[in-house]
C-alpha cells in the first residue's frame, strides 16, 4: 500500500516543497501500516560522514526535535550491529505494508458523496481550528521506471479540472492555502453542486423547426402507436377522477391540477417562447413562468401528481427533497438549472419556513424565486422549468412571490383518520403510475410544435400558453375517449390570466371571512379579529401588524401604510372590495349600521353590563 503527499498541512513552503520534490524523484517513499500501529521510530541516515542508526519516540518534526518536549532516543553512529539490528525490523515492516491489505473502520464512500470533513486533515477544521495546506504550483514528471505513480495535484490543474468550483480555496505566492470552516463549508457545497450532474451528458434540448419538434437536435417522428396514446389518455383520466373522493370542493383541486399538468407539459417550450415573447415586450412584464409553486395541506396528492407527470412526459422522475446536500437553495437551484436542459426541476417536501423565515434581509424562498425568474438573462439556451411542492398555507406567499409562479393550490386532503380511504387511493394509484407511458406526450410536442410554428413575430404577447395547452390536451382526451365516454367537468380549457386570478381566490377568501358581518366593532381601535371602518380605511386588529406586513400575510395593493401600527392593521376601502370582487361581482363591504347591532359598541355594552 504506497502512498504520496498531494498537499501537506503545516511546516513551511520551503521544507514542504523539499518533501515533495523527493517524493517525485523517487528518493521519498511512504508505506502505510495496515494490520495496526507501529509506535517505535527507527531512522537509517547514510552518507559521506558514515551510518547513524536512530530509534525512540521522537516524530521527525521541528518541535520533537527542538528539546522543547520529552522525547526518548537512542543514536548510534557507526555499529555495525545496531545498523544490521534496525535494518531488519525496517525490512520486516516494509514487508508487511507491502504484503497486508489496508483496513478501514468506515465505509468507503465513492469520491462524490465524499465531504470535506471526510479528510483526516481537516477534522481540526470543523472544530473551528484553521489548517494551513502547501500545495505546489508546480510538479516535476514522475520518475520512469519508479514503483510510484505520481501523486502530486496542482491547484491550477484541479481548478481547470472543476471550473470555479473551488474558487473558495486560494493560494498565496507560496503556495500556502488556509482551510477556515468558512472556507470548508465552501467547499463541501461545490463538491455537492458538482454530484448533481453524474454523467456527461449534454442538457436536454427541445427545439422547433419548420413546425417539426426535435429532441436533442434530432427530429423525432410522431408516435406509431395509436393504442398507446388512448392507454395515456386512459390513465392520465382516471388519475384526475380519482381526485373526486378526496370530498366537497375536490372539483375545484380537479381543475387546479388539470391547468398545472397543461403548464408542465409546455414546460419544455417555455424558455424558448420566453424568449420570442420578451423580445416583444419589457422581460419584467412576461406570463411565461419558469416556475410553478404547488402547496396546500399534507397528503393532497401533490408529490404523486408531479411524478405521476414526470413519467409521463419523458420517464423522468428525478425529484429533489429540501434537506442535505441538494437541498432548495439558490447554488443548487443553479446548478441543476445548467444540467436539466429542458427537463423540469422537482424540488419535493420544501421545508416550511423557505418562505417565512430571513436569511439577512431576504427571505430564502422568495431570493430563489427573484433569481431563477430572471435566469434567462444568465445567456443559456435551454432553461428548466421549476415545480417545487410544498405543505403551506395561502397565506404564506408574499405577491413577490405570486407575481412569479404558476400558484397551484391542492385545497383538499385526504383525511389521516380514514385508513379505509387512503388504501383505496393507493391501491388504484400505483397500476397508474406504472401503466403510463410516454406516446401521449410524444403526440403532444409534434401538435404543440406545429401550434408554436403558427405564431408569427409580433404575435407572442397575445400567445396564451396556458390556453394553447390545456386546449390541446382537452382535445387529445377527447380524441381518444370510449364511445360511451363523457369529458370530466374539469377538463376545460383555461387561458393564464383567469388561471392566475384564481390563484388568489384562497387568499380573497381569508380576507372576507375576516371582514365579515359578524366581526365588526364600533370601537376603535378595534379588537383582535374584529374590525370597523372610518372614513375610507378598513382597520383590522391583529396580533401585531408589523409582523403581518413583514409576513406579507395580506396582498400589498390593499394595505394603507399609514394606518397600520400597533395591533392594527389598515386597509384602503376601496381596493379592498375591488380586490374581492374579482373573484365575486357581486360582494358588498357589510355597512355598519347593520352590523353594529349585531355586536354592541363599548358604551353599550358598558350599560348593559350595569343593569
Amino acid at each position: 500500500a504506497s502512498f504520496g503527499f498531494i498537499g501537506l498541512g503545516g511546516g513551511k513552503s520551503a521544507q514542504t516543497q523539499c518533501l515533495l520534490d523527493y517524493q517525485v524523484s523517487g528518493r521519498l517513499r511512504l508505506m502505510a501500516m495496515a494490520p495496526g500501529v507501529v509506535h517505535s521510530k527507527y531512522y537509517l541516515l547514510e552518507g559521506k560522514a558514515g551510518r547513524r542508526v536512530m530509534s525512540g519516540s521522537a516524530n521527525l518534526s521541528e518541535r520533537a526535535w527542538s528539546g522543547k518536549q520529552g522525547e526518548m532516543l537512542y543514536v548510534w553512529d557507526d555499529h555495525p550491529y545496531m545498523w544490521g539490528l534496525i535494518e531488519r525490523k525496517y525490512e520486516a515492516l516494509a514487508a508487511l505494508a507491502e504484503k497486508a491489505p489496508l483496513k478501514f473502520d468506515t465505509e468507503i464512500k465513492p469520491a462524490h458523496l465524499l465531504t470535506a470533513e471526510d479528510l483526516p486533515a481537516f477534522h481540526k477544521v470543523k472544530e473551528g481550528e484553521p489548517v494551513t495546506l502547501f500545495i505546489p504550483a508546480k510538479a516535476s514528471a514522475p520518475v520512469d521506471g519508479g514503483d510510484h505513480p505520481h501523486l502530486l495535484a496542482r491547484y491550477e490543474d484541479i481548478k481547470g479540472a472543476y471550473g470555479n468550483t473551488l474558487s473558495s480555496l486560494h493560494t498565496n505566492k507560496d503556495g500556502v492555502a488556509v482551510i477556515t470552516p468558512a472556507v470548508l463549508r465552501q467547499v463541501n457545497r461545490d463538491l455537492a453542486s458538482l454530484s448533481l450532474n453524474k454523467d456527461d451528458r449534454p442538457p436536454a434540448r427541445v427545439d422547433v423547426v419548420n413546425g417539426q419538434f426535435l429532441y436533442n437536435g434530432k427530429a423525432v417522428a410522431p408516435p406509431e402507436d395509436r393504442q398507446g396514446v388512448a392507454n395515456d389518455a386512459s390513465a392520465i383520466t382516471q388519475y384526475l377522477d380519482m381526485l373526486r373522493a378526496f370530498g366537497d370542493g375536490a372539483e375545484i383541486m380537479q381543475r387546479n391540477y388539470f391547468c398545472f399538468m397543461g403548464w408542465m407539459f409546455f414546460a419544455p417550450f417555455m424558455s424558448q417562447a420566453r424568449r420570442e415573447r420578451v423580445k416583444e415586450t419589457s422581460p419584467d412584464n412576461t406570463d411565461f413562468k419558469l416556475l410553478a409553486l404547488i402547496y396546500g395541506p399534507a397528503n393532497a396528492g401533490k408529490s404523486g401528481l408531479v411524478s405521476f407527470l414526470q413519467k409521463a412526459m419523458f420517464g423522468d422522475q428525478s425529484r429533489y427533497p429540501d434537506k442535505g446536500k441538494q437541498g432548495f437553495t439558490p447554488t443548487t437551484c443553479r446548478d441543476l438549472r445548467a444540467s436539466r436542459g429542458v427537463l423540469p426541476i422537482f424540488f419535493d417536501d420544501i421545508a416550511g419556513n423557505r418562505f417565512a423565515n430571513r436569511r439577512g434581509g431576504d427571505v430564502l424562498g422568495e431570493s430563489i424565486v427573484k433569481e431563477y425568474d430572471r435566469a434567462q438573462n444568465e445567456g443559456n439556451e435551454y432553461y428548466p422549468c421549476l415545480v417545487a411542492a410544498m405543505n403551506a398555507g395561502a397565506r404564506e406567499f408574499s405577491t413577490e412571490v405570486r407575481k412569479r409562479c404558476l400558484m397551484v393550490y391542492a385545497n383538499r386532503c385526504v383525511p389521516e383518520d380514514d385508513p379505509v380511504l387512503i388504501a383505496k387511493l393507493k391501491t388504484a394509484i400505483l397500476p397508474l403510475r406504472n401503466r403510463i407511458g410516454t406516446a401521449f406526450y410524444a403526440e403532444y410536442l409534434h401538435r404543440m410544435a406545429a401550434a408554436l410554428e403558427r405564431v408569427r413575430p409580433g404575435q407572442w404577447a397575445e400567445f396564451d400558453y396556458l390556453l394553447e395547452s390545456t386546449g390541446l390536451i382537452r382535445r387529445m382526451l377527447a380524441e381518444n375517449r370510449g364511445d360511451n365516454e363523457e369529458l370530466p367537468e374539469w377538463c376545460q380549457p383555461v387561458g393564464f390570466q383567469d388561471f392566475s386570478g384564481r390563484s388568489w381566490d384562497e387568499k380573497r377568501n381569508h380576507i372576507r371571512a375576516q371582514l365579515g358581518a359578524g366581526n365588526y366593532t364600533d370601537e376603535f381601535p378595534p379588537p383582535k379579529g374584529f374590525w370597523t371602518v372610518r372614513g375610507d380605511v378598513i382597520s383590522l386588529g391583529v396580533d401585531d401588524a408589523r409582523a403581518a406586513l413583514d409576513g406579507k400575510e395580506y396582498p400589498s395593493q390593499i394595505i394603507s401604510l399609514d394606518n397600520c401600527y400597533g395591533e392594527v392593521m389598515g386597509f384602503g376601502v376601496k381596493d379592498t372590495v375591488e380586490m374581492i370582487k374579482r373573484g365575486d361581482e357581486t360582494y358588498e363591504l357589510p355597512t355598519p349600521p347593520v352590523v353594529a347591532a349585531a355586536r354592541p359598541g363599548l358604551f353599550t355594552r358598558l350599560k348593559q353590563a350595569l343593569r
